[in-house]
């Protein structure tokens, strides 16, 4: 007997997140201050909330892992939670404005990110 191969449920390419935010940072390798550029990606509706969970039920910021999760290079290689703290502030504010923005988060001036 021959076995149907699972096509899974077809609900449109739509309703799966695909955006992300072309973000330049400095690349700290050498004195001339080149720039590379990194990406923020929108993160699905639930690995957002498992991301609050878990730092919820640790008592720790959301931020960190939400940059981590977030960030990623042309080859899709992302930074590791402790990378990120240890992230300069000039390369660190571009990046958390653009996940917060991406991501459609408040920034904490009371006004949503468009």
């Amino acid at each position: 007997m021959a076995t149907k191969a699972k096509s899974g449920i077809n609900i449109g390419g739509g309703a799966f997140v695909s955006e992300r935010e072309a973000v330049l940072v400095p690349s700290g390798d050498g004195a001339d201050g080149g720039l590379i550029t990194l990406y923020a990606h929108k993160l699905g509706c639930l690995q957002v909330t498992e991301i609050m969970g878990i730092a919820s039920a640790r008592d720790e910021s959301w931020l960190i892992p939400l940059v981590a999760a977030s960030i990623q290079d042309d080859d899709g290689n992302q930074f590791t939670v402790e990378e990120i703290r240890t992230l300069r502030k000039e390369v660190a504010d571009p990046l958390l404005s653009a996940v917060l923005k991406v991501n459609k988060i408040a920034s904490g001036d009371g006004e949503e990110k468009n």
